[in-house]
């Protein structure tokens, strides 16, 4: 249920695509499924009044860089994701 602006972006700094992003529609008639690989960050926008969405995260072993983890802002000036909305609602991680 719901519609949603997924996007990946490639954190891996010895890339050709490094700090590129991929953006895709996730919706309830298209239902897809996004596999994200290790070193990508991801972020998610909900564009309808709600929505229901599957977050998994699997790996063999334990969680191991949880320490590493870091945020962007979502309107991040080097990334430049064209997002689908201009004033989000953002979560307090995201502030």
């Amino acid at each position: 249920m719901g519609n949603i602006q997924q996007v990946v972006v490639d954190l891996r700094e010895n890339s050709p695509t490094y700090m590129k992003y991929e953006s895709f529609n996730i919706s309830e008639t298209n239902q897809k499924i996004i596999l994200i690989p290790p070193l990508m960050g991801n972020g998610y926008c909900v564009l309808s009044n709600e929505a229901i969405y599957h977050y998994k995260l699997a790996y063999a072993g334990s969680y191991f860089d949880s320490n590493k983890q870091f945020t962007f802002k979502w309107n991040n000036e080097r990334i430049k994701i064209k997002w689908k909305i201009n004033n989000p609602i953002l979560s307090n991680r995201d502030e």
